[in-house]
This record gives structure tokens, sequence and C-alpha cells, in this order.
């Protein structure tokens, strides 16, 4: 015989219906809100993604323009860093597949991204191999930087139209969540369980905004004991923070930062004193050596004034006596021996030097006759350039001393000037017929010529080379070559960025 059901039994069934319904029925609104709310997260997390590869692309394209100014080898590497989280982002991005229109459009993205690296490390590659800034080196790294500029106006083309509409379909995309959230919020007030689960949701909430928050800042700032200032890194700002959170994360991630510049200033700032103490030390010791070589210079002089004097009278005597070319003689030896008293530590024009060269000459044609033949091959369009005084005529009595004074017959000294346009600088060449020297001597006599803490004892080729690298800053070279029994050649190469006139040079 069938049992007949009670109202409770029936009223039982009835709410076990109902609940069973309305967990039907939540459980759909969550699937169907999730969806809906993770194809959101999707798209926001894309525009949160563009809108990080292009503000690395900005960065980017500021340190390309530093590193073409400076080419600090650091700066590059920054570069090349921010070239690799571009790349990340953007495989990323093509990763999630929101549809193909996207995908077609990133890989594009990529492809010019691509491009502009690569021009990018012309850039690199081009600086590198050039050890000099030369003009032509620099017009060449212009170019590799105006096509990289033409890419990166591309891609901030394709950013601007991928970001709009990207915008707009998340515009659309939340009007339609707000939509569906309206109804499906409006079917679970019809469930008592829906006050239990919003409230699940506010803790969950209020989890998210502020205990994760505060326990990142605490695990960040305990990092301050154990860890290098340099490597402690900055919280993440998400996007749901509170407004007081995310101001909070912002003043602690903008004190981290400050703190690291100052550390790195003071780094730099020791360095650039450290550096600045050497450079001292190196002016102190030319300095030093200079001052040895100018009182070296006045020991050798001999009471010059009084030697010039007595020379102009014993010239207009001779003239008087009708002793012209004695008078001649004597008035170039007075003409030499003004210019050096005049000139003296001073900077003259190549063209001035090598015409009081020619002063000296005549008188040693005088004195050796045709022992000795003296001939110039002189190129004048780098002689505008100025050099120190009486730079030349040491090495030419140098070559008379030891090169050809001992020789009796078809002793010969030429001084040969050129200018060279593809490295602009200019090449003084004195050589002579002589004796010549030994490879030992010869090694010797290089190495004597340039160990200028000797200064004191010498006067000659180490005196020459000394004024000249400290007036071109050391860059001018002087080498010595010899050849035992056939002769010796010395060459002068000073730089000529521009063959300057006197107008120039004053301005």
């Amino acid at each position: 015989m069938r049992k007949n059901r009670t109202f409770k039994s029936r009223m039982m069934q009835f709410m076990l219906g109902i609940s069973v319904v309305a967990l039907v029925l939540i459980a759909l609104c969550v699937s169907v809100y999730r969806i809906m709310d993770q194809s959101h997260k999707d798209s926001m997390n894309q525009l949160l993604n563009l809108n990080t590869f292009f503000d690395g692309l900005a960065a980017i394209n500021d340190s390309v323009y530093e590193y073409t100014l400076e080419g600090d080898e650091t700066l590059y590497r920054e570069i090349e860093q921010g070239c690799m989280e571009g790349r990340r982002i953007l495989k990323e991005m093509a990763d999630m597949q929101v549809d193909m229109a996207f995908y077609r459009d990133i890989r594009d993205m990529e492809e010019m991204f691509y491009s502009y690296t690569e021009r990018i490390q012309r850039i690199y590659d081009h600086s590198y191999l050039c050890d000099a800034m030369t003009i032509g080196s620099k017009r060449t790294i212009n170019r590799y930087y105006a096509q990289t500029q033409e890419v990166y106006e591309a891609i901030n083309s394709e950013f601007q139209s991928l970001y709009s509409r990207l915008l707009d379909a998340a515009g659309k995309q939340e009007k339609k969540i707000e939509w569906r959230n309206g109804i499906y919020f409006a079917d679970l007030i019809l469930v008592i369980l829906c006050t239990v689960i919003y409230e699940f949701f506010n803790i969950r909430n209020i989890m998210r905004r502020v205990i994760h928050p505060v326990q990142e800042l605490t695990e960040s700032a305990s990092r301050f004991d154990g860890e290098n200032l340099e490597q402690i890194r900055t919280t993440m700002q998400y996007t749901d923070m509170d407004e007081e959170m995310g101001r909070l994360h912002q003043v602690y991630n903008s004190m981290i930062r400050r703190i690291q510049r100052q550390v790195m200033e003071i780094r730099q700032n020791a360095s650039t004193m450290e550096r600045l103490k050497n450079q001292e030390l190196e002016n102190l010791r030319i300095s030093n050596l200079l001052k040895a070589s100018e009182l070296k210079a006045l020991q050798m002089q001999i009471n010059p004034h009084f030697l010039f004097n007595t020379l102009n009278m014993i010239s207009q005597t001779a003239y008087l006596e009708s002793a012209e070319q004695t008078a001649g003689l004597l008035g170039k030896t007075a003409r030499l021996l003004r210019y050096s008293l005049d000139h003296s530590g001073r900077e003259v024009t190549l063209a001035k030097e090598i015409e009081i060269l020619g002063n000296y000459v005549e008188l040693q044609e005088q004195r050796f006759g045709e022992r000795i033949s003296f001939s110039f091959d002189l190129d004048e369009s780098f002689h505008q350039i100025h050099v120190p005084s009486l730079l030349l005529q040491p090495l030419v009595e140098n070559c008379i001393t030891h090169g050809v004074g001992m020789k009796g017959e078809d002793a010969k000294i030429t001084i040969c000037t050129r200018y060279d346009s593809e490295r602009q600088s200019g090449r003084i060449v004195i050589a002579d017929n002589g004796e010549g020297m030994s490879q030992e001597t010869l090694e010797r006599v290089r190495r004597e010529m340039q160990e200028n803490d000797k200064i004191g004892q010498k006067i000659g080729l180490s005196n020459v080379y000394l004024r000249l690298m400290i007036f071109f800053n050391r860059r001018a070279t002087m080498d010595i070559f010899s050849v035992e029994g056939e002769g010796t050649r010395i060459e002068i190469t000073v730089p000529c960025q521009e063959v300057l006139t006197v107008t120039e040079r004053l301005k």
C-alpha cells in the first residue's frame, strides 16, 4: 500500500528542488560571469601589455638617442635589456590569440620591432669599430639613427591604431558585461546564498586590495637589511588596488628608485673624483717637466740679450768696414737669436718656424760650404697651423752634429712637409744621409727621448718630444728611423682636423 506524502516532506522536497535550482542557477551564473570576466581581463591585459610595450619602446628610443651622442657601453646594455623585454611582451600578446586580426597586427608589430632592433645593432657595431668619432663615422651613425626613427614612427602608428581598436572593444565588452551582470545579480537576489557569496567575495576583495599589498610592502622592506640596495625591486601596483594602497606603493617605489639613484650618483661621483685626482697628478708631473725644460733652456742661453746687442754692434761695424757678407751673416745670426728670445715658450705658425730655419740653414751653408747641402720640399697647404717655437732647428742641428758633421763630402739634409687630407694631419720629415745608427743604438735613443723624467739632463730630442706632446695633448707623434751607414730620418705627425688660418685660430 502506497504511503501518503506529508506536507513536511513536500515542503522539504520543494525546498530541495528550489535549492538545487538555485545552486544550478548560481553555478551557471558564476560560470558565465567568470567566462565574461576572463574575456574582459584578457582584453585589459592586452591593453596593459601593449601600453607597457610602447612605454618601454619610448624609453629605448630615448636611450638610443643618448647612445648616439655618448657611446656609453652601459647605456647600450640597458637598451639590449629593453629590447629583450619588448620581444617578450609581444610574444606573450601573440600567444594569447584573441582573434586572427589582432594576431596579425601583433605579428606585424613584431616584424617592425625586429627591424628596429637590427638598426640599433648597426649603430652599436659601427660605433664599436670606430675608435674615434670622425665626421664620416658620425654621419653614418646619424643615418642609422634616422632609419630607427622611421621604424619607430611606423610602430607608433600601428600602436595607436591597435590601441584604439582594443580600447573600443574593451569598452563594448565592459558595457555588455555590466548589462549581463545586472541580470545575474537580479537572479541571485532571489537566492538566500547570494548574501554569503557576496560577503565571501567582499572579504576576498579586501584581502586582495589591502592585506596582500601590505604583505608585499613588508617583504620588500625586510630586504633592506640583507640585500644590496641596487638589487631591491619595486613592488607591483595592481589595477584594482584601493587609492590609499596605490598611493602608498607609489611613494614606496619612488623612495626605492631615489635611493638607488643616489647610491649610483655617489659611486659615479667617487669615480669622477678619482679620475680628477689622477688627472691633477698627471698635470702636475707635466708642469714640473716643462719647468725643468724651460730652466735648462734658460741655463743654455748665456746672457742672450747681451749677445744679441753685441752681434748687432759687430754687424754695423762690419757694414761700415764694407764687409757686407760678414754683416749679412751677423744679421741672420741676430735675427735667429731675436726669434729665440721673443718666442721662447710660445707658439708660432709652422710657416714662421720654417722661415727662421731658413736663416739657420744659410748660416750652416756658409760654415760648411759644399760639404753639406740642404734642400726643402714643402707643402704649404697646412703651414698656418701653430707649433711650439724652435721645434725644427734643434733637429736639423742634431743631424749636423751626429749625422753628417763628420762626412767629408756629398752630405745632404732634407726638410720635407706633406699634408694628408684623408687623415687630416701634417707630416714633417728631417732626413740626412750620414752615419746612421745600429738597431741597438736606435732603440736606446728612442727610449731616452720618451723618458721625459730625465729632461733635466737633456735639451735636444727629449726637449722637442716633450714640448710637442704637451702642446698637442699627446695627439702628435715623433719617431726616429735609422739604418747604419745610410742615414737617419725623424718624422713628426701633427693633427690638422682643419687647416686653420691665423684668424680662425684667434676666433
